[in-house]
């Protein structure tokens, strides 16, 4: 392992090669390359402070405010904020740290002046509450693309809502700076702060009149683990250790391995004899053609295959004489042909870029057929993410054809298949590649705590590690910036994906939410809030983040600033009891009384465009929805649930002594559990006692 940190360490900007890891609708800063050397103090005659510290900060209130920076080695540097005044003397490497006693500083603007041998002055800077706003692209979510944003930029100024705006840099190595500026809430730069930041900020501020400055170096797309540092990912569970190894294996060396993986995969082709000859520029006269119900449906079968079907391109879908066709992201080799003539080649390799492909189109309104030709080399194929033109989805009304079959595989065959590898590691997800960027250059600067919106990355295989990815990260956090009682509120993920009806089916979210709310059980100082009642089944970046902010503003000013008369904590499952064949789940947080709350009769789908659908219960007639009971055989069924008091009794004649119990275990889950609050309860996997 340590050999491994090593090796990044001396591949420090020579591996570094840069991609985006943020979805096209969530803008993000631009990427900084990475320098060729370690960013560290300069023994410069003159005193330099990190951008940090810069005209219109906040700094935190405390006893102990750190101010800190370069000077000349040996000198005496003064830091003085009104009439709050410390020296100190620059260390042998010139860095120094002052600490100002704040904690009586008043609410008024000052100058922050600090001198050496020069003097610098920074303007406008304010005493208040610092929070650190991170994740991933929920939280960089920008407040001018969510719901009801025009109204709330309008009548936005405010001087005591900052932020830190910063650039998304990832590094090999810790590095001693980043750049950036503080912005002041207005009309004019509101809508770039972060939307869930924001409404944190305004509750905050609305409640308790102190500034609030919200440093965001949020970055979509992010995994958790590269926001977690070396060290606190090496003291982890061996699951963790062994994941962090093998993610920096395929980062170092990708190049060999990807070679490696392609002449493996093509040799394991050819002994099966699935070779295409590319020779077909069209399917055979005697094609016999079937409809399929979508091009983004698994297609069975190993061999060559085409898809056709009609368009009508509209005069609003040409820009410059040209159309653009998104054929989503397949996993297979394919072809492109338009009115017969090819427009587009995908390769093995780029078929597996993450990415949706387009084929840009020379054409003119009117009808006219694609046909896409598949080389599949998969048992399964598939064409995912949306089909379409001009936002007019295109994903139905195709048509199938075989041209020819490759030979049957045996299950050992199968099972044989090399493992082919995607694209490089989004260096967004690479351990410690981030926080060596993003959050060890301030780790002196004095904050409040830390909020915390992310997950999604991390769903899938890597899911199981979340609990105790998550517990290394708060620790980190709370190391790097010298507080073992550092506050740290964390966001559960909405509900998202379609909805299912299948009560066996969970899909991958629960998991990560599960993993997250068991470790802040083991976590002081820390908690969570629950969203199910603000997501949307087709966009991972709900608009609706006024809630999230003020739910994350209800844990702070509770826990931290002493208002207890303001609710945090959603329900919470504590015990499972077997009563005959029925199960009694425990609450706590009930505040108020358990509420069911009436479903709506519909979901939001995609709320930007006004797009919802039907919703229909999982369980008819029950008083709460969302609950599954499975017993000794490991089959799950839907349960119907009443409340009584701060239980909640759970039943399904199906399962006759229920082993276990589920509330909300669904990607989507269809659930309706409040507390008097007006707080949902989140998702929970118990053993029935």
């Amino acid at each position: 392992m340590k050999k491994i940190w090593t090796l990044l360490l001396l591949m420090t900007g020579i591996l570094m090669i840069f991609y985006g890891c943020s979805p096209a609708q969530i803008p993000v800063p631009t990427p900084v390359p990475t320098p060729k050397k370690t960013i560290v103090a300069e023994h410069a005659d003159k005193v330099s402070l990190p951008a940090i510290f810069s005209d219109h900060a906040v700094l935190q209130r405390s006893t102990a405010t750190a101010v800190f920076g370069t000077a000349t080695p040996g000198k005496k540097v003064t830091v003085t904020y009104g009439n709050i005044s410390a020296e100190t003397v620059a260390g042998k490497d010139g860095k120094f740290i002052v600490r100002l006693d704040l904690s009586k500083a008043g609410n008024d603007s000052k100058e922050l002046i600090v001198a050496g041998k020069n003097k610098i002055t920074v303007k406008d800077v304010i005493v208040g509450e610092v929070w650190f706003c991170t994740g991933q692209s929920n939280m960089a979510m920008r407040l001018r693309g969510t719901l009801n944003s025009s109204e709330e930029i309008k009548n936005s100024a405010n001087s005591r809502i900052r932020t830190f705006s910063t650039v998304a840099r990832t590094y090999t190595a810790p590095q001693e700076s980043m750049p950036g500026k503080w912005l002041v809430a207005s009309p004019q730069t509101a809508g770039n702060f972060t939307a869930v930041g924001y409404y944190f900020a305004k509750k905050l501020n609305q409640e308790t009149g102190l500034a609030v400055g919200l440093i965001n170096p949020a970055w979509g797309g992010s995994s958790i683990e590269s926001w977690t540092c070396a060290k606190h990912l090496e003291n982890s569970t061996a699951k963790v250790k062994e994941s962090t190894k093998i993610e920096l294996d395929n980062f170092i060396n990708y190049t060999a391995k990807r070679e490696a993986a392609a002449k493996a995969l093509e040799a394991w082709q050819q002994s099966l004899n699935w070779v295409d000859d590319n020779k077909s520029t069209a399917p055979p006269a005697d094609a016999k053609w079937s409809k399929i119900p979508s091009i983004t449906a698994w297609h069975k079968g190993a061999g060559i295959y085409w898809l056709r079907r009609e368009l009508e391109i509209l005069p609003k879908d040409i820009s410059d004489g040209k159309v653009q066709l998104w054929v989503g992201r397949p996993n297979v080799p394919f072809k492109v042909y338009w009115d017969g003539k090819e427009v587009l080649s995908v390769n093995r390799e780029r078929s597996l870029d993450r990415w949706p492909i387009r084929a840009i189109v020379s054409t003119v309104p009117g009808k006219h057929t694609v046909m896409i030709r598949v080389s599949a080399v998969e048992e399964n194929f598939v064409f995912s993410r949306e089909n379409h033109i001009s936002g007019r989805s295109t994903a139905a009304g195709w048509e199938i054809a075989l041209e020819r079959a490759f030979p049957a595989a045996t299950k050992a065959q199968l099972a044989a298949r090399p493992k082919f590898m995607g694209e490089r590691p989004f260096t967004c997800r690479v351990p410690s590649q981030i926080y060596n960027g993003l959050v060890y250059p301030i780790r002196n600067y004095s904050i409040k705590g830390t909020l915390w919106y992310q997950g999604e990355s991390n769903a899938g295989a890597k899911g199981p590690l979340y609990g105790e990815q998550f517990k290394a990260l708060v620790k980190c956090f709370r190391d790097t910036f010298q507080n073992p009682d550092m506050p740290f509120y964390a966001v559960q993920l909405p509900d998202h994906q379609y909805k299912s009806t299948n009560p066996n089916y969970t899909g991958t979210w629960p998991i990560i939410r599960e993993g997250q709310s068991n470790a802040l059980k083991e976590l002081p100082f820390a908690g969570e809030i629950t969203t199910f009642d603000l997501g949307e089944s087709s966009d991972i970046h709900p608009i609706n983040k006024r809630p999230v902010g003020e739910r994350l503003a209800a844990f702070a000013l509770n826990r931290d600033y002493g208002r207890k008369d303001i609710v945090c904590d959603a329900p919470a499952a504590v015990k499972a009891v077997r009563e005959k064949n029925s199960v009694r789940v425990t609450f706590t947080n009930c505040h108020g009384g358990l509420v069911a709350k009436e479903l709506p009769k519909t979901y939001w789908v995609k709320r930007n465009q006004n797009s919802s659908a039907a919703l229909v219960p999982n369980s008819p007639g029950s008083q709460i929805q969302g609950f599954t009971l499975c017993g000794a055989d490991g089959k799950w069924f839907w349960a119907n649930a009443k409340i009584e008091g701060n239980d909640v009794i759970v039943s399904t004649p199906k399962v006759a002594v229920p082993v276990k119990v589920r509330y909300a275990y669904q990607n989507n889950p269809t659930c309706n559990l409040f507390n008097g609050a007006g707080l949902p309860a989140g998702a929970f996997a118990l053993d029935v006692k």
